[in-house]
């Protein structure tokens, strides 16, 4: 059951204290450091009560009959120049009912509720890649972009945040695919993750393992599907290399300086396949086979 807490009462704020100190310990970046004291999430609570009785919060809370599932409320206090707009904040799932929809019913009430308080833009900020980062995207939230070095995570250690945006009652539009993923099998892990986190610098977005592997996700920038027929391909291959190169998969990644990065590339252990080549598309590109069996290219856009 999902309800709005108004007035929060002495066992809600000693409810929501606990779920925050217990998120807090299990790595949730909501403002505070790791280890949170019982009293200070008390204290913080109580200052959100006080904003929820003078009208600027408004909270809601999960609940079934063990207790508190989740909490997450709307900061209603805006400049005078948007009355129409709020904040999103500290959403928090119990860990008991975690990966059982609470977040998303959470979310899908606060905003039936901003609605009701007349609020049709909400923002909100989160850890780049954890779980509310994907949730979101999935509730349809629309990503304006991400700070590096943002926060201190709740067990030390900076860390990025990504800024969303949602418009209550306008149809956004939704593309069918939200990201693209390419999955490669390396066979050696551990040079292909140097070569291409370390050395090239790609960001680790997340990292799950299995019980005899692991795998590792890794920003690349925006992400594109370049479809060429064959006769274009071998144009392309004849342009940046001089011959047919290319399998049935090449990346291509955009870089500031295709030179510098290739050069770069090289000292890690890439095979230089063609240095950088001014194309008639006007990019100066560079074409490399690189660990895991990868065939890159290097472009800059010259203008």
């Amino acid at each position: 059951m999902i309800r709005r807490a108004d007035p929060l009462s002495d066992a809600d704020v000693e409810a929501l204290a606990q779920l925050l100190v217990d998120s807090v310990d299990q790595g949730a970046s909501v403002g505070f450091m790791h280890p949170l004291e019982l009293d200070d999430a008390r204290a913080f609570w109580r200052r959100v009560a006080d904003g929820v009785a003078a009208g600027e919060r408004a909270l809601l809370v999960a609940e079934d009959e063990e207790g508190l599932l989740g909490t997450v409320h709307l900061v209603l206090a805006q400049p005078p120049n948007q009355p129409h707009r709020a904040d999103v904040t500290k959403l928090l799932v119990h860990p008991r009912a975690r990966r059982r929809g609470v977040g998303a019913a959470l979310m899908n009430a606060l905003e039936e509720l901003a609605l009701d308080l007349g609020r049709n833009v909400l923002v909100l900020d989160t850890v780049t890649g954890n779980d509310a980062d994907r949730l979101y995207t999935r509730l349809g939230w629309q990503r304006v972009g991400e700070i590096p070095d943002f926060a201190l995570l709740a067990h030390g250690g900076l860390g990025p945040t990504t800024v969303f945006f949602k418009r209550l009652g306008v149809e956004e539009p939704r593309p069918p695919v939200r990201e693209l993923r390419v999955a490669v099998t390396a066979d050696d892990f551990d040079r292909a993750l140097a070569f291409y986190r370390d050395t090239l610098g790609l960001q680790e977005r997340a990292a799950f393992s299995s019980e005899d592997g692991r795998v590792v996700i890794l920003e690349a920038g925006r992400a594109t599907l370049e479809l060429l027929d064959p006769p274009h391909a071998a144009y392309v291959d004849e342009v940046e290399v001089g011959r047919r190169v290319a399998g049935h998969i090449r990346l291509a990644l955009e870089v500031d300086d295709s030179a510098a990065t290739t050069r770069t590339l090289a000292e890690a252990g890439a095979d230089v396949l063609a240095e950088p080549t001014r194309t008639p598309w006007s990019s100066l590109n560079a074409r490399l086979e690189a660990p895991a069996g990868l065939q890159l290219t290097l472009f800059t856009e010259l203008g």
